[in-house]
């Protein structure tokens, strides 16, 4: 289980109604996690060959995309997707 990689530095997540309540204006499309800094792929303990999609913002491991998760929650695109460095 040394290979699971799990989101455990709450001190790096940002405040979320810094995010929510912010200036940007919420994406018109589902944003691509695969190409987003928070997104990470991880595993459950008692599964542990089987990846889970991850979040480091929201804080949550699901087989679904993240992007796709949070518009299950809360009706809206992720808001807080940033684009990796050195991607288009």
């Amino acid at each position: 289980m040394d290979d699971c990689r799990f989101l455990t530095d709450i001190g790096k997540i940002p405040d979320m109604v810094d995010i929510l309540l912010g200036d940007a204006k919420p994406p018109s499309r589902p944003p691509n996690c695969l190409k987003c800094v928070h997104f990470r792929i991880t595993c459950d303990p008692k599964y542990p060959r089987t990846p889970l999609r991850a979040c480091g913002i929201f804080s949550f491991m699901s087989p679904n995309m993240p992007s796709m998760e949070v518009f299950k929650i809360n009706g809206a695109h992720c808001p807080s997707f940033q684009m990796k460095s050195g991607l288009k």
